[in-house]
């Protein structure tokens, strides 16, 4: 019996966990990971905000991973209002006004009064699963092309002409990938535009190492400059412990349009921005606290027309484009949804493979 074969294209920790999906269903797997995600995403800390939202995407994402585990993560609801500074006092947030940022369509999902709290480190979990996998992963992956004959996809071409031919292949990267990778006769002038335009949005967050405890709870804190035009921030105080000793840091996020990540002077601003909020809402914080930085170019992304028409991104018969970018939030979880996302996509298509071909009488 024919073992079906299924690529996947990724550069995010969701080409693990979607692999680790499909093997488990007999599924003859092979991961094109045009990253090295197991070494740059899952070997050390990540500086995210440890938020999941009480939300059922999310539980779902999460029974699907426990299929997969000898030891399930619990989740368990917990009500913590999101909180806000004003003249010196902890308040209620209760909304951005009249705010034009950039950061605002990513940062109003955190703005939520129910979350989960997991039982156990999510992304050692996820690490030990990504190593126990046996399937071929080809790291550090080049994408040149994807070759199409018969309305399929034939096969792609990685690493100068190295061929990987598969049944069906999966693609999470970003969509605008595909300008390049496709011939111009797959994609439609409307599809290829609106590609283009999708807006994407990088993530600059850095993380602050506390001497003492700052503030005694896990609540959210969303910080709002004056100036309308300016970024929000959101953030948390971390208290986690650690061999000998209790370690305390809190963690800042906020959003900024992709095409602006490459500018040093740019994201210099907006650190100094993010830290003027946080000294002004919480007097007494060290200004020369140590700091570790992260910019992730592109961390969201909106493609919800892609799902919204499912045809309108179809550039062959045997590939599903499910980018890892259109789940929302962004880091782990955001990995977590989009393998489910994709997961779920799959199973949808093998079901409509498996119906029976309506043969047409029709003379022509």
């Amino acid at each position: 019996m024919h073992k079906k074969s299924i690529a996947i294209i990724s550069n995010s920790v969701a080409g693990y966990i979607l692999a680790a999906h499909l093997e488990r269903s007999g599924k003859n797997v092979v991961l094109v990971d045009t990253g090295d995600c197991r070494k740059e995403q899952l070997s050390h800390k990540n500086i995210e905000l440890p938020f999941l939202p009480a939300e059922t995407l999310v539980r779902t994402a999460f029974d699907g991973i426990n299929e997969l585990l000898a030891e399930t993560i619990t989740l368990t609801e917990r009500e913590l209002s999101p909180l806000t500074v004003e003249n010196g006092k902890v308040k209620p947030f209760v909304g951005f006004g009249d705010s034009k940022s950039v950061a605002i369509p990513i940062l109003s999902k955190y703005n939520m009064t129910s979350r989960f709290e997991v039982s156990a480190d999510v992304q050692q979990k996820i690490s030990t699963l990504a190593g126990s996998l046996n399937i071929k992963i080809h790291n550090y992956a080049e994408l040149k092309k994807i070759e199409l004959s018969c309305e399929r996809v034939e096969k792609i071409i990685i690493d100068g002409d190295n061929a990987v031919h598969a049944d069906d292949f999966i693609f999470l990267n970003s969509p605008k990938e595909l300008l390049r990778l496709l011939p111009e006769s797959a994609l439609g002038a409307r599809a290829r535009s609106r590609i283009a335009k999708s807006p994407c949005w990088a993530k600059v967050a850095f993380e602050l190492k506390h001497p003492t405890p700052f503030f005694d709870g896990q609540n959210l804190f969303f910080l709002t400059p004056n100036q309308a035009e300016q970024n929000p921030c959101v953030g948390q105080f971390i208290q986690s412990a650690g061999a000998s000793t209790t370690c305390y840091s809190s963690i800042w996020e906020t959003y900024i349009n992709s095409d602006q990540s490459e500018d040093p002077e740019y994201i210099s601003a907006i650190l100094r921005n993010m830290r003027k909020l946080i000294n002004r809402a919480f007097i007494g914080i060290d200004e020369k606290l140590p700091e570790v930085i992260a910019v992730t170019p592109y961390s969201v992304a909106d493609y919800s027309w892609i799902y919204e028409q499912r045809t309108a991104l179809q550039p062959a018969d045997n590939i599903i484009i499910s980018p890892a970018l259109a789940a929302p939030y962004s880091g782990m979880l955001q990995s977590i949804l989009a393998a489910q996302s994709a997961l779920d996509q799959f199973r949808a298509y093998e079901l409509r493979e498996a119906l029976p071909r309506v043969r047409s009488n029709t003379l022509i």
